[in-house]
Formats: structure tokens, C-alpha cells, sequence
């Protein structure tokens, strides 16, 4: 399995994670969460179908000069 590059909690700067959760009716699904128990926010994302999708949404931050250029 590739391993994904996920950028560090963007609140305390902690490692990130993907995890595999199963729903009840066994279907898989994938998610990225900051491995620091200390962190106080508890980020994670939501459920995503794939790792790729779960790590894309993680690894998506909000950048202020490309809010400017669309207004």
C-alpha cells in the first residue's frame, strides 16, 4: 500500500493518520486524525471512501491570497 503524504495537524502541528473504519453493513471507509492526544481541537476529517480522498480533504487548507483573487 502507497503511503500518503498528510501535512501535520494544522492546530497543534501533530502527526497525522489514516485509519480504516467499518460501518455496520461492512462497507469501509477511510480517515485522517491527528495522533496527538493532546491535541485540543481532536481533528479529524470525515469519512471518505478511499485513503487518497480522506488524505486529499486533510491536507487541504484554507490559503488567503486565492480568497482575494476570486472576489
Amino acid at each position: 500500500m502507497k503511503a500518503l503524504d498528510l501535512k501535520p495537524c494544522p492546530f497543534c502541528g501533530g502527526k497525522a493518520s489514516v485509519f480504516r473504519v467499518v460501518l455496520e453493513d461492512g462497507t469501509p471507509r477511510y480517515e485522517v486524525d491527528c495522533e496527538n492526544i493532546d491535541c485540543e481541537i481532536s481533528a479529524c476529517t470525515s469519512l471518505h471512501p478511499t485513503r487518497q480522498e480522506a488524505a486529499d480533504v486533510w491536507n487541504k487548507r484554507w490559503e488567503p491570497d486565492r480568497l482575494e483573487a476570486t472576489a
